[in-house]
C-alpha cells in the first residue's frame, strides 16, 4: 500500500519521517477477509489474563516489551501482502476537510456511518439555529465529487438525540435515536421520558415511511440505540436507564424497521453501560461498552446470536483497568477487533488494540496503537482487506497538546501497524472518530471538534484506495 498525503510542519525529529509524502509498502496478511421470550442472562465478567499471542505463521514479527499483558511496538513490519496478492495505492482525496455541520453547542457525541457501492450516509445531531432543541441530520458523501445537501431528519421542536444508520439494500437504510416527542401526547400531571425511534430512509438521507417507537417505556428512560445488520438480519440494542440501573435491550428490525418478536434485556444490574457500540460477528453479532467497576473503567464484551440472545459470558477487554470510555469494534471472516482509549497513569491518553475472537472473546495481546511519547484518543475502526484500518485524535507529546490532527492506521488481525497517514489537523476535543469502508475500498473519516465561543464542527475526509 501508498499512502499519499499533505505535509505536517512540527518540530519533533521522530514525527518528521511520517509528515513527508507517505510512501510505503503495505502487505496485509494474507489470513483475512470482511423472536420471543426473556433471554439467560449472562454470568459476570472474568479477570482479564494477561498473555502473549503467537503470530500466524505467515503473519510479520514484531519487537517488542510485555508490560501486564500490552504489548508495546517498539517497530512495525514494513509490509504485509493482502488477499489480493498485491499492493494498492491510498491517496487522501480532501486535502482539505468537508464542514458537515457547525452548532453552538461543545457536547461530546459520536457520529454514524453507513456505506455502500456509491458512497456513504453519514448521521448526526445537531443544535437547530441555536435552539434549546436537538435535531437529527442526515448527509450523503459520494465516493468522489461534491457532497450532497444536508437533509433535516427530525423537526419536531423536541430533543433529538444519538443518531444511527445502518443500510438495508435496495437503496435504503434504517436510522434509530431516541427523542422525548412521546410527551407530545402526555396529558397534565403524566410522567414521559426518552423513547427509541426507528425511521426509514433513502441512503440519501430522505425519511419515508411511518416511524417505530421500539422501546414504549413509560416512566424510563431508553436512549443511546446502535444499529448494525449482519446479511439480512438488522438488529438494534440501546439502554435502559431507570435511574437505578442501565441496562442493554436488543431487538430485531425488520428491513422496514418493525420490530420482529420481543425486546431482550441482555445485561443484569451489575453493568452499569454508557454507549453501547455493535459488529456483526461470525454468524451473530458482539456488543461491548464501557462501564466502571471496583473505582476502575473497563471495556467489556458479549457475543449475540442472531436474535440478540446472550450466546457467551461476558469477556473483559482492557487488562489494566484504565480505560478512557470510548470503545469501537469491527469485524471480518477470521474475527473481530476491538479499539479503545486508555489512560496512563490518569495522565497519558493512549490508543489500545484487542483481537477479539468469532465466540466474542478478547484474545492475544493489548498493543498501543498511539505509541509513546505521543498520546491518541477517540479511535473507531473498520474491516480494510484482510486486516483492519483505525482513525483516532492523535495528540502531540506534550501536555499542552499542541499539535493535534487525525490519523489513521492499517494493521493485522493481530494489532501490527503497517502504515500511518495524517490526515488534517484536529482540535484536541469532540467525541469519538468513526471511520468507514465502502465495497470498492473507499474509506470516510469524520469526527467532530469543538472549541471554546465556537462550538462543534463536524468534519469529513476521504481516502481512495486502489489497487
Amino acid at each position: 500500500m501508498h499512502f499519499s498525503a499533505t505535509m505536517h510542519t512540527m518540530n519533533k525529529p521522530y514525527l518528521q519521517s511520517s509528515l513527508l509524502l507517505i510512501v510505503s509498502a503495505l502487505i496485509l496478511s494474507a489470513c483475512g477477509g470482511d423472536g420471543g421470550g426473556a433471554a439467560p442472562l449472562p454470568p459476570g465478567p472474568p479477570q482479564p489474563e494477561a498473555g502473549v499471542q503467537d503470530a500466524a505463521p505467515d503473519a510479520p514479527m514484531m519487537d517488542g516489551n510485555m508490560d501486564g499483558g500490552m504489548m508495546v511496538a517498539d517497530g512495525a513490519p514494513d509490509a504485509f501482502i493482502g488477499m489480493d496478492g498485491g499492493p494498492f495505492s491510498c491517496v487522501l482525496t480532501d486535502l482539505v476537510p468537508y464542514t458537515l455541520a457547525v452548532d453552538s453547542d461543545m457536547q461530546s457525541r459520536i457520529l454514524s456511518v453507513t456505506a455502500d457501492d456509491d458512497g456513504f450516509l453519514v448521521v448526526w445531531s445537531a443544535f437547530d439555529m441555536g435552539d434549546a432543541r436537538r435535531n437529527v441530520y442526515a448527509r450523503r458523501v459520494p465516493l468522489v465529487g461534491d457532497l450532497d445537501m444536508t437533509r433535516m431528519v427530525t423537526e419536531d421542536g423536541w430533543i433529538n438525540d444519538s443518531p444511527s444508520v445502518v443500510g438495508v439494500g435496495a437503496g435504503n437504510a434504517l436510522m434509530a435515536w431516541y427523542d422525548n416527542s412521546e410527551c407530545a401526547d402526555a396529558e397534565v400531571g403524566e410522567t414521559c421520558d426518552y423513547e427509541v425511534q426507528v425511521q426509514q430512509a433513502t441512503t440519501e438521507g430522505q425519511v419515508f415511511g411511518d416511524r417505530q417507537t421500539v422501546s414504549a417505556n413509560v416512566d424510563i428512560r431508553d436512549d443511546n440505540p446502535m444499529l448494525v445488520r449482519n446479511g439480512s438480519t438488522t438488529l438494534l440494542a440501546w439502554v435502559q436507564d431507570d435511574t437505578f440501573s442501565r441496562l442493554a435491550r436488543t431487538q430485531v428490525l425488520s428491513n422496514t424497521g418493525v420490530p420482529i418478536g420481543m425486546p431482550r434485556v441482555v445485561t443484569t444490574d451489575a453493568n452499569s453501560l454508557t454507549t453501547p457500540v455493535l459488529t456483526a460477528l461470525g454468524d451473530g453479532f458482539a456488543m461491548a461498552w464501557a462501564e466502571p467497576r471496583m473505582e476502575a473503567r473497563q471495556m467489556l464484551i458479549m457475543p449475540l446470536n442472531r436474535e440478540g440472545r446472550p450466546a457467551g459470558p461476558i469477556d473483559v477487554v482492557n487488562t489494566e483497568d484504565n480505560a478512557d470510555g470510548y470503545i469501537d469494534l469491527a469485524s471480518n471472516e477470521l474475527g473481530g477487533a476491538a479499539v479503545f482509549g486508555v489512560q496512563i497513569d490518569g495522565i497519558r491518553d493512549e490508543v489500545r488494540f484487542r483481537p477479539i475472537n468469532l465466540d466474542g472473546e478478547a484474545v492475544g495481546i493489548e498493543r498501543a496503537i498511539s505509541r509513546a511519547p505521543l498520546r491518541g484518543r477517540d479511535p473507531s475502526i473498520a474491516a480494510f482487506h484482510s486486516g483492519f484500518i483505525v482513525a483516532y485524535r492523535l495528540l502531540e507529546g506534550s501536555p499542552e497538546g499542541d499539535g493535534e490532527f487525525i490519523r489513521v492506521v492499517t494493521t493485522d488481525v493481530d494489532g501490527a501497524i503497517g502504515d500511518e497517514l495524517d490526515l488534517v489537523d484536529a482540535q484536541p476535543t469532540g467525541g469519538r472518530t468513526t471511520v468507514s469502508v465502502a465495497p470498492d475500498n473507499t474509506v470516510l473519516v469524520v469526527w467532530p471538534d469543538y472549541q471554546e465561543f465556537v462550538g462543534t464542527t463536524i468534519s469529513a475526509v476521504r481516502i481512495r484506495c486502489e489497487e
